[in-house]
């Protein structure tokens, strides 16, 4: 009974469900689906936490970054010659990228760490941000400002230093 009242109106008549039928019908087949389709349905899929995902990820990368570069200056000095297998580099790299990945998964399961990323993005999605065009726009007006009051000072600066010149020669 309520499948009844679920699919009829208020006034008890049918609903039309032709239009999802249609959509569906109208969906490109056989492997036809473009690219920013897919790379739409993804984006609308993970929503925001691919955000949270992309960052700890880039903080992973960083971590293997200065680790690496830490352990490679470490193995050229005296006690990194010393310590076994610390001079070979692709133990210094493994050591780095399993640093980088545990790091990363800590961060991200961190329940601090996931929370303030979390309400970062969540703050970002509100964020109204400008138009190519209104980026352009506003990049020429810091440009030509920038080069008036470079002009200006510069015209200033030429003036005094004139003026301080008669001053301090007479």
């Amino acid at each position: 009974m309520s499948e009844k009242n679920d699919l009829n109106g208020e006034d008890g008549s049918d609903l039309d469900t032709s239009a999802p039928e249609e959509s569906v019908a109208e969906a490109p087949q056989d492997g036809e689906d473009d690219f920013g389709d897919d790379a739409a349905a993804m984006t609308s899929l993970l929503g925001p936490e691919r955000w949270v995902q992309f960052a700890f990820i880039s903080a992973g990368f960083a971590v293997f970054f200065v680790v690496d570069k830490l352990l490679t200056t470490l193995a050229e000095t005296d006690f990194g010659r010393n310590l076994v297998g610390a001079s070979n580099p692709m133990i210094i790299t493994t050591s780095a990228g399993i640093i980088g990945l545990l790091s990363a998964l800590a961060g991200y399961r961190h329940p601090v760490a996931r929370k303030l990323a979390d309400e970062v993005v969540a703050e970002l999605s509100e964020v109204t941000w400008p138009t190519r065009d209104e980026t352009y726009t506003s990049t020429v007006v810091v440009i030509i400002t920038s080069l008036v009051a470079a002009v200006f000072t510069g015209t200033f600066d030429a003036l005094w230093s004139a003026l301080t010149n008669i001053v301090y020669a007479a």
